[in-house]
């Protein structure tokens, strides 16, 4: 998890071990567990103006796709009357590190590292971190050592995010002329 307060990402790294669950209760138990300090962390921040989250990998096909989704939708409604909930894809948040939507997870951590001039001890950390620095420039802050070309992306994607409601737009499909 990462916060920005005045201006200055900051990761804080929550360290949880649980075991799978047996059942749909078990489940919901053990996301309650791994979200409720999220939330206690979220609260105490002062002036929350923003709480951005990676979306979905829609195309990732992997085991426990379907868990991942539903304790996504729990954490989000969990967070979702503490501040704004927005959520940028992993293509969108690759694009905006590295300026390569497809990415690697060692592409984007050595590009945060270099360009941040920090250590990450995982990749779900690095992408914390960027999230955070992407989010305080969609706020309107200057990200130390960021580009201007990061800074344009940041501005355009919290534009197209404040009309869309919270997440990125799908692009419509074109249709023929005359057809509806």
């Amino acid at each position: 998890m990462a916060v920005a307060s005045t201006g200055r990402p900051e990761v804080l790294t929550y360290l949880f071990t649980s075991s799978p669950a047996q059942d749909s209760r078990g489940r919901v138990l053990r996301y309650r567990g791994i979200i409720q300090p999220i939330v206690a962390i979220a609260r105490r921040q002062p002036d929350l103006d923003l709480i951005i989250i990676e979306g979905y990998a829609f195309g990732a096909q992997s085991a426990g796709a379907n868990d991942r989704a539903e304790f996504g939708g729990m954490l989000r409604d969990a967070l979702i009357d503490l501040a704004p909930v927005w959520e940028v894809s992993p293509t969108t948040l690759k694009m905006w590190v590295t300026g390569k939507g497809t990415a690697s997870k060692a592409e984007m951590v050595s590009s945060l590292s270099r360009r941040w001039d920090r250590g990450f001890t995982s990749d779900d950390e690095a992408d914390a971190f960027g999230l955070a620095v992407l989010g305080l420039q969609m706020l309107g802050f200057d990200a130390p050592n960021g580009t201007a070309a990061q800074r344009t992306q940041a501005f355009h994607l919290a534009a197209a995010l404040r009309l869309g409601g919270g997440s990125m737009p799908r692009k419509k499909k074109k249709t023929k002329k005359g057809s509806v």
